[in-house]
C-alpha cells in the first residue's frame, strides 16, 4: 500500500478481510437486508453489522429504495453493541449505479426536494456512524453509489474492477456542496475541481492513488 493509505484499526482489518466471505454466504431476498455476526460469543451483545444492498436494476434508487436503506440504517442504529458496519453489494457487477434515472421524469418540486433530503439524510448518517464503516466495492459504484461508499470511513474494491465517481454532472444533477466537500477532503481541491465539473468516473486503479478508494 502507498504511504498515503489510511492506517485502519484492528477491528477495521477484521472487517475487511471476513467482509468478502460473508458476502458470498449471503441469502438476501429483500431489497435492503441486515446481518449482525456477533464478535465475542452468544452472551456479548459486540457484533459487526452488514447491510447487503439488492434492489432493483443496479442497485438504482428511487424514493422507495432510499427510504429501504433508511430503515435498514435505522436498524444498525438501534442494535446495542455494534462495533463496525459492512456496506456491500448482493447485485454481481455494482456496488450501486446511484440514482434510478427515470424518477427524475416529470418530477414535481417538493418530491424532488423529499428525495434529496432523504439522500442527503442517509449520507450523514452513515457518516456520523460511531463506529468504522466499510464499503465493499464489488463493480461500479456511480452517482448516489460513490456517494454511499464515499460516507463511509473506508472503502475497498473487491472482486469485479468496475468505475466509481460522482457522475451527476454528466446527466445534468449538480453535485451538492456537502457531497463536494467530502469528495475534495478525501482526494483534493485539484481533483475535485477537474473531477466533480465533467461528471468523470474512474477506475478503481486511478481512484486509489487519488484516494477515494482505499485499497
Amino acid at each position: 500500500m502507498s504511504a498515503a493509505t489510511i492506517r485502519l484499526p484492528l477491528l477495521a482489518q477484521r472487517l475487511a478481510v471476513t467482509a468478502t466471505v460473508r458476502r458470498a454466504l449471503s441469502t438476501a431476498s429483500r431489497p435492503f437486508h441486515v446481518t449482525f455476526s456477533e464478535l465475542a460469543g452468544p452472551l456479548s451483545p459486540e457484533c459487526v453489522a452488514t447491510i447487503t444492498m439488492a434492489c432493483a436494476k443496479a442497485n438504482s434508487f428511487d424514493l422507495a429504495a432510499l427510504q429501504g436503506l433508511s430503515h435498514a440504517l435505522a436498524q444498525v442504529e438501534a442494535r446495542v453493541g455494534v462495533r463496525g458496519l459492512v456496506l456491500q453489494s448482493g447485485t454481481a457487477g455494482f456496488f450501486s449505479a446511484g440514482f434510478s434515472l427515470p424518477v427524475f421524469h416529470g418530477i414535481a418540486q417538493a418530491d424532488f426536494e423529499r428525495l434529496w433530503a432523504l439522500s442527503r439524510d442517509v449520507f450523514r448518517r452513515l457518516y456520523a456512524l460511531p463506529v468504522p464503516s466499510i464499503a465493499l466495492i464489488d463493480g461500479h459504484a456511480l452517482g448516489l453509489g460513490c456517494a454511499l461508499a464515499m460516507a463511509c470511513q473506508h472503502r475497498y474494491a473487491v472482486r469485479s474492477p468496475g468505475l466509481i465517481g460522482l457522475n451527476e454532472v454528466a446527466v445534468g444533477l449538480p453535485v451538492p456542496q456537502w457531497l463536494a466537500e467530502r469528495f475534495r477532503d478525501l482526494t483534493s481541491l485539484r481533483t475535485a475541481e477537474e473531477l466533480l465539473s465533467t461528471g468523470a468516473s474512474l477506475s478503481v486503479a486511478r481512484a486509489q492513488p487519488l484516494g477515494l478508494v482505499d485499497a
